[in-house]
């Protein structure tokens, strides 16, 4: 307003036809006056900068977070330094913050010098560099999987904020803690609750019906046919059962066979008894192989037959009735095992 009323108190003069070298004084020293007040505005803003800065520092040391990025964020309206951006972005990480602090060591990375001493502002975004490699390892990751229709027909929101469609499978970083995401399709529509922590790396999936195509004029109604009968899962496991313990158990024969020929030839020799004479350590050790050999087989035989026989009869009885044509039967003779079936 001052160098308004100066510059204004020129006009008179120039009307009046007074000599040009007063007028021209006259100017330089309006605009002297002005270029000195706003200088003196642009320094006062930037003491209250740096008086902001400095209470927020002592808040952020007292543990007071909140009133710290406060005085911070309002620092940082007036000038934009790197070392008001770090100290912002470390105020964020304390209050949980984590995606908004990584966007603040970002932009400290691209910001000059500004009004702040060199040195410092350089250190800053060096700071900024290294802290936000550090905290992208701690940021969880949503990942967003949607089955039975087209995902980009689907919206998903976080906590409100759109996730965008090209990071459903690459992955989108919240900050720690509860998120509420829903998902909608046409008139269908979804939501979960996803406690999210540090470092974590977690899929939701969102499973819609897909819309029925609208029929063409003269296409009938095809009636379903029924699934033609054919072995159950259950049934299928059962087979294997058997089939795996019919295989334990011819192995258990063929080894335990070795094994029984092994101790016969110690008994020959009077050797590995108490009181005598100790036997050869590698027919000894041969020995324990196949005696170890011979009990996982007959414990593997066991296993999956006992298997295979409670998934049989866990069957529904409908089902076996229908199917009982197919039968499975296990055999055992002298040194071998098996078993027989009819499917």
């Amino acid at each position: 307003m001052t160098t308004r009323s100066g510059c204004a108190s020129c006009l008179p003069l120039i009307r009046s036809g007074r000599r040009f070298r007063y007028l021209t004084a006259m100017l330089i020293t309006c605009f002297v006056s002005a270029t000195q007040l706003a200088r003196a505005q642009d320094d006062a803003a930037v003491n209250d900068a740096y008086e902001l800065a400095e209470q927020g520092l002592s808040a952020f040391n007292s543990g007071h977070f909140g009133e710290a990025l406060d005085k911070y964020t309002r620092a940082f309206s007036i000038v934009k330094l790197p070392a008001l951006a770090v100290h912002m972005a470390r105020a964020d990480v304390k209050l949980g913050r984590f995606v908004a602090a990584a966007d603040l060591y970002q932009a400290a990375t691209q910001l000059g010098d500004g009004v702040g001493e060199a040195s410092v502002q350089a250190r800053a975004r060096s700071e900024a560099q290294v802290e936000r490699a550090a905290l992208l390892l701690r940021i969880p990751k949503m990942l967003i999987r949607v089955l039975g229709v087209d995902p980009k027909s689907v919206t998903v929101q976080v906590d409100g904020a759109t996730f965008p469609p090209e990071s459903y499978e690459s992955g989108w970083l919240v900050d720690p803690g509860t998120h509420k995401v829903t998902a909608n399709d046409g008139n269908q529509q979804q939501e979960q609750m996803a406690a999210m922590i540090e470092g974590e790396a977690r899929e939701l999936r969102f499973a819609f019906e897909a819309s029925p195509k609208p029929m063409t004029a003269g296409q009938a109604v095809q009636p379903e046919k029924p699934a033609e009968g054919g072995p159950s899962t259950m049934r299928t496991a059962a087979w294997v059962g058997f089939g795996v313990g019919g295989a334990g158990l011819l192995f258990w024969g063929t080894t335990g066979l070795v094994a029984l020929s092994k101790s016969n030839h110690f008994k020959s020799l009077h050797c590995g008894q108490p009181g005598q004479q100790l036997c050869d350590p590698n027919e000894t050790n041969s020995y324990n192989t196949w005696k170890t050999l011979s009990g996982v087989g007959f414990y593997t035989g066991a296993a999956g037959l006992l298997t295979g026989a409670v998934l049989y009869f866990a069957e529904p009885r409908q089902k076996r009735a229908r199917d009982s044509v197919a039968h499975v039967l296990p055999w055992l003779g002298v040194g071998s095992a098996g078993v027989e079936g009819q499917f």
